[in-house]
């Protein structure tokens, strides 16, 4: 029996493998694929044109292998033949003169690190068909300014466009199911996002160094905000003024521009760019979240209610214009570096004697306390 398991094991991998050894044709290198198809696997100086064929050899093209054009510098335009359906892994990776990738309809997925520092690279047509697109896929694309993906669209990989710090717009379909950490981190010049219906996680890192980046609009399928180094999503954004959410979503709300966690009494995130000088948290809060109040440069002075029980680490962290924090008697727990760049000698800390606070104060070398 495992004689003949292991015998349909080879027959089944021997027809799913490629049928040829590498071949050339017109300086282009390629595969055949058990269906009779083509996979471009490289090219050549050789080459006639830096056109991608569709057909080589009477095998018609579906695939372009991983790597198979990395680094081809006389690469400008990549008009992608229909029929082809995947594009692997750093396929592009690295053609600097690269100004415009257009893609059929037949595409449905682009692997890891494919467009990986096109830096020229200033359009991309996409088509609907497209259904995946892998990590950091278009990451330092640093002269993509606008994309909008296709509605077919249902993952969109980590750090897909990291870096590409000219981004200004970027136009997410409803379609998606996933979108990974660090999608957009140090997209500088983002200025709007809205999360699309159906997206559960805002994930870790998502909007990490979105510099331009002044509003958010979180849907009311996000229920958790998974990154494990902070509450706040949107801590080094510092130009947002507004979160967005619908006021009956089942998780979180925006009170006077702050967002709320509901389910848990938690602050989540104070805007850093929220022109607020003077700001009371509201009675009710339980928990100020890790980094909540993140470089809030505006912020002078804060007071705690007696509902608050924890500060989280960081919270006020680079608070440089804080000047005055109300803490009652009600917090337990303040996490690590929770006033850290907020000026010793600067800012007036009041406490009740006796309480946690108090002693927070004396053992972190606080002077201005009372």
């Amino acid at each position: 029996m495992k004689r003949l398991f292991a015998m349909l094991l080879a027959l089944l991998m021997s027809a799913l493998a490629p049928v040829s050894e590498p071949r050339e044709c017109d300086g282009f290198e390629y595969r055949v694929l058990y269906d009779g198809t083509a996979e471009i696997t490289g090219w050549s100086w050789l080459a006639d044109s830096t056109a991608i064929p569709s057909e080589l050899d009477g095998h018609k093209v579906t695939s372009i292998g991983d790597k198979a054009f990395k680094e081809w510098y006389l690469l400008t335009d990549a008009v992608i033949p229909d029929g082809v359906t995947s594009i692997g892994e750093a396929a592009f990776y690295g053609c600097r003169l690269l100004t415009r990738v257009t893609l059929p309809g037949s595409v449905k997925s682009i692997g890891e690190d494919a467009f990986y520092r096109c830096d020229s690279l200033t359009e991309v047509d996409f088509s609907e068909g497209l259904v995946s697109i892998g990590e950091y896929a278009f990451s330092s694309c640093s002269s993509l300014t606008d994309v909008e993906l296709p509605q077919s669209l249902k993952v969109l990989g980590r750090g897909v466009f990291t870096g590409c710090k000219n981004l200004v717009s970027a136009k997410l379909p409803h379609s998606m199911a996933v979108i990974g950490g660090y999608v957009f981190h140090s997209c500088s010049s983002l200025t709007a996002v809205t999360i699309p219906e159906g997206i559960q996680v805002i994930a870790d890192g998502m909007f990490y160094n979105c510099e331009s980046l002044t509003s958010v609009t979180i849907p009311d399928s996000v229920t958790a905000i998974t990154d494990e180094f902070t509450d706040n999503p949107f801590n080094s954004c510092e130009s947002l003024t507004e979160i967005n959410v619908s006021p009956t979503h089942p998780c979180f709300e925006v009170v006077g521009g702050v967002l709320f966690d509901r389910r848990d009494d938690r602050l989540v995130s104070f805007p850093r760019a929220l022109p607020t000088a003077e700001y009371s948290i509201p009675q009710g809060t339980k928990t100020i979240g890790k980094k909540a109040f993140y470089g809030c440069d505006n912020l002078t002075d804060i007071i705690i209610p007696d509902s608050v029980t924890k500060i989280g680490a960081e919270a006020f962290f680079g608070c440089h214009d804080l000047a005055s924090v109300t803490i009652p008697a009600s917090v337990t727990e303040i996490g690590e570096d929770a006033f850290y760049g907020c000026a010793e000698g600067e800012i007036v800390i009041t406490v009740e004697k006796g309480s946690y606070a108090e002693e927070f104060c004396k053992d972190s070398g606080w002077i201005d306390y009372r």
